[in-house]
């Protein structure tokens, strides 16, 4: 049987050499490796690439390396959500290649597989698009999207076991299933790590043959950042936003499958109940969106694609 190495976060940070390219889990800072990005801050390693949705948050996982001057270029969807990694870009200060995230997750995905790359109709007619090959497929214009991989993978899993097989939760498995396959190197840091036999095989999300070592780090709610609690969230409610989101809400159907974009999209599912019988999905994975909780975070609950604390109907997956 084979056995992963376990490793300190410090160990693991020696790993990654000036120059590497990294695939990073994480969606805001849920799922996200921040003990594995730490002890990175804590090196002189420089001119990195770095693959991930997004930069952390100020000062936080990515948002550490960003102020150390580590980050050379970042490829990945939602930067915004970390102010200094824009004003870094307008500076000249990084470089930043930006992609639609589903794109972005295909791309990952592609590259675990072996595969060059694929051809999608997202972006097509935009800036974005730019300088790619585009053909017609279907009556449709596609793009070619090249596949991503890495040299090293740092992911974030909710429990490993000794082999280095992985379980996510909930939404913190984001990006992180497909990272785990993409890099040369793979790391995973993990709440808790324990004795082959104790995780149930039908639940396992990684299998241990992707996983190079293991680093077993807890997560604190300061390390969650706005995600920690759903009272400190950055979620904008008014009267007139509510309206809105009632009136999307009317325009739903039973049986609906519904993308909630960031902003008042997410704000229909504190709306919503079982008795709607509408299926709402949030960017990061999460089939069965349900109302934001009454109070607690990231530690207790899923996030929706504003990085905000909710809850999950039942039959939710």
């Amino acid at each position: 049987m084979k056995t992963v190495p376990l490793i300190s976060a410090a160990e693991a940070a020696r790993k990654v050499k000036s120059g590497d390219i990294l695939v990073v889990g994480g969606f805001g800072m849920t799922g996200t490796p921040i003990h594995l990005l730490d002890a990175i801050a804590e090196t002189d390693v420089g001119g990195l690439t770095m693959i991930a949705n997004n930069i952390g948050e100020p000062g936080l996982g990515g948002g550490r390396m960003l102020r150390n001057g580590q980050i050379s270029k970042a490829i990945g969807s939602y930067f915004t959500t970390n102010r200094e990694a824009v004003e870094a870009y307008l500076s000249g200060d990084i470089d930043i290649e930006l992609l639609p995230q589903g794109s972005m997750a295909e791309a990952i995905r592609a590259g675990g597989a072996g595969l060059g790359g694929f051809y999608t109709p997202t972006s097509a007619g935009t800036p974005l698009a730019e300088g790619r090959d585009t053909r017609i497929i279907g009556g449709k214009e596609h793009v070619f999207q090249p596949a991503l991989t890495a040299d090293v993978a740092l992911i974030r899993a909710w429990q490993a076991d000794t082999s280095g097989n992985l379980v996510y939760r909930r939404t913190e498995n984001n990006f992180n299933q497909a990272a785990a396959t993409a890099g040369k190197l793979v790391i995973a840091e993990a709440e808790t790590v324990v004795p082959v036999g104790e995780l149930d095989p039908d639940h396992i999300h990684t299998p241990g043959c992707f996983v190079d070592y293991l680093v077993e780090a807890h997560t604190t709610l300061e390390e969650l950042g706005s995600s920690a609690s759903v009272s400190g969230s950055l979620k904008k409610v008014s009267a007139a936003r509510m309206t809105m989101a009632r009136a999307a809400l009317e325009e739903l159907g039973p049986g609906d499958v519904v993308n909630l974009g960031i902003g008042i999209p997410t704000l229909v599912a504190d709306l919503i109940t079982p008795g709607h019988g509408i299926i709402m999905h949030t960017e990061n994975g999460m089939l069965g969106v349900g109302p934001e909780p009454e109070s607690g975070g990231a530690m207790d609950y899923p996030v929706n694609a504003g990085k905000i604390p909710v809850t999950a109907l039942p039959g939710s997956s």
